[in-house]
């Protein structure tokens, strides 16, 4: 009925819940995660369900679509938005941003290499990159909201959106089809704060790298993931003594990462190169001589 208040949609209950006077007040790393638990209520939610949000404007899309390296610009919107940069910036060398290392990396291919974003559409990000250092790109994305008049652009740029869940078993399948006989040179996956709705135990986590390593090139490849900062054990695995003594919360595996990190390095040295940052980036590098399957640590 005329007149009658509307009921706020996810995005503006977002919005209101994060408190936007007091948000730029805070310090970064608090900044970062509260964006980072805002942004995915009102997306991974809301796109889950296909609840259609309409577009308001630079907003909403730097909300769905962040670039590879941060805008010069201050003037960015009430939240801001938070880059691949700043996600993998402790994973990263000092000095270094997240494009000249990836095509520092990946000179060789340059012209051939083939890249995947995993969690979002890609356009923004892969357009920050030289012109032509890649071959093709795509984007995983529950689903592509941009407006027409983005997806024109796609050709030009060879780049595809793929609506899916990586979660979702049939969704490999597609990936492989869409990469027809060729391997990843680059897979970036930032699920920001949708993170936190998706299963966070270590075998699961184990899974979900296996199965990113298994789309990237053997020859060289680089792999930028965020992972949860809370990694809980598999269901029917008990605690050791030790960590029974240490932990706070016995369900919690604190040091899973860790330990796997320790086991690489001392494992794969030279044909496999990861970097942990202690909380949600992690950094992986193949090289030729890498085995096949990508080792984790196995529950019994």
């Amino acid at each position: 009925m005329d007149g009658e208040p509307r009921e706020p949609g996810p995005l503006q209950k977002a919005k209101d819940h994060l408190g936007v006077l007091s948000v730029r007040e805070r310090p970064k790393e608090e900044r970062r995660g509260v964006l980072d638990e805002a942004r995915g209520n009102a997306r991974y939610n809301a796109l889950k369900e296909r609840i259609n949000i309409p577009l308001h404007g630079p907003w909403d899309e730097r909300l769905r679509d962040s670039s590879l390296l941060p805008e010069d610009s201050t003037d960015v919107s009430d939240f801001g938005y938070i880059s691949f940069q700043e996600t993998f910036e402790t994973v990263l060398p000092p000095h270094v941003n997240i494009r000249d290392y990836i095509e520092s990396q990946l000179a060789p291919k340059k012209g051939s290499a083939v890249a995947i974003e995993i969690g979002g559409p890609g356009r923004q990000a892969f357009r920050d990159f030289t012109p032509g250092f890649f071959q093709r790109t795509m984007g995983l994305s529950l689903t592509d909201i941009h407006r027409a008049s983005e997806r024109e652009f796609d050709e030009w740029y060879h780049h595809t959106v793929i609506e899916g869940d990586f979660f979702d078993p049939k969704t490999i399948p597609v990936i492989n089809k869409w990469l027809a006989g060729q391997k990843a040179s680059l897979i970036m996956e930032r699920m920001m704060g949708g993170l936190i709705y998706t299963p966070q135990d270590a075998r699961t986590l184990g899974k979900r790298l296996r199965q990113m390593y298994g789309l990237l090139d053997p020859q060289k490849g680089v792999m930028f993931v965020q992972v949860p900062r809370k990694i809980y054990k598999p269901a029917g695995v008990r605690e050791t003594d030790f960590e029974r003594a240490t932990l706070q919360d016995p369900a919690v595996y604190r040091d899973y990462l860790g330990r796997w990190v320790k086991m690489i390095h001392s494992d794969h040295q030279g044909v496999l190169d990861v970097q942990w940052d202690g909380a949600a980036a992690l950094r992986l590098v193949r090289n030729p001589g890498a085995p096949a399957e990508l080792p984790v640590i196995e529950f019994k």
